[in-house]
């Protein structure tokens, strides 16, 4: 099985509001991330938890929480 890395981007936008993503990193160096998922502190920490429990890579990431968006 293959190490991914995680990591929880924050970022605040122009009114003052945190603005979260993702990043997968693999253990070959592959990397992806999609910034501005949600602003929802709660709800990111659910879509890391799923993305760890899954392993989702970085080539899934963005098929991933689009799916999750749109549920």
């Amino acid at each position: 099985m293959r190490q991914m890395t995680y990591y929880l981007l924050a970022e605040e936008n122009l009114e003052g509001t945190e603005q979260y993503g993702v990043r997968v990193e693999s253990e070959t160096g592959d990397r992806a991330e999609v910034r501005k998922v949600t602003i929802s502190s709660r709800s990111i920490l659910e879509l890391m938890g799923l993305l760890m429990r899954n392993t989702v890579t970085p080539v899934s990431l963005r098929d991933v929480i689009e799916d999750w968006l749109a549920w």
